[in-house]
């Protein structure tokens, strides 16, 4: 479809006689004629990425106004999955699709789909505070979920738990030593005692 544009720079003079580029003026010509040709071909090639709906940028509302569809309130990501979707409309919506749109409208792409085939639902679930947009997310999903799987969205807070217990060992010694037995009966006692200190530091990262 596309072999009909130059992919190169136009350069209009290495299609004529090298020695026609030594007058100057002749030169001048056809380095303003290959400037001209230059842009036109430009702007086939961006106009031809138009076609495609995976390349399309400027050209997306008149793919919104082809399928019958008003989203020009979203993002081009959002739309162009859209447009796709209802480019293929006999198709069945995949639990990476649904995860993908679903993802346009969180921030961190969080969002994850578990499946309960025999209770015929879906379970969203994406961590909190991350989705800017819940009532646009929720009228994509209805959109685009099959009519007979019910779902529900549930926000995850991730906490990170961290506990630190160190042991300090403490041992006091005490030696007692008596008189000479000439002078005193008196018994030489040793008493050693150990004490063991916990300390316990918790870090909660939510």
């Amino acid at each position: 479809m596309d072999n009909f544009i130059r992919w190169r720079t136009v350069d209009i003079l290495e299609y004529l006689p090298f020695f026609i580029t030594k007058d100057e003026l002749f030169k001048m010509t056809n380095d303003a004629d290959s400037r001209e040709h230059e842009r036109i071909r430009v702007q086939l090639l961006e106009l031809l990425s138009q076609l495609n709906i995976q390349n399309a940028t400027d050209g997306i509302k008149l793919w919104d106004t082809f399928v019958g569809i008003d989203t020009s309130a979203d993002g081009i990501d959002v739309r162009r999955a859209r447009i796709i979707e209802r480019l293929n409309h006999n198709s069945t919506s995949t639990k990476e699709f649904l995860e993908y749109i679903a993802n346009q409208y969180i921030s961190d792409d969080s969002a994850k789909i578990s499946l309960f085939n025999e209770q015929y639902g879906i379970d969203l679930e994406f961590n909190k505070g991350m989705c800017f947009d819940l009532a646009r997310m929720r009228e994509s999903i209805d959109t685009y979920k099959p009519a007979h799987i019910g779902y529900r969205t549930i926000e995850a807070t991730s906490v990170n738990h961290d506990i630190q217990i160190g042991i300090f060992p403490c041992i006091s010694e005490s030696t007692y030593i008596g008189f000479d037995s000439s002078l005193r009966n008196e018994v030489i006692s040793l008493e050693i005692k150990t004490v063991n200190a916990v300390a316990i530091t918790e870090n909660t990262i939510i």
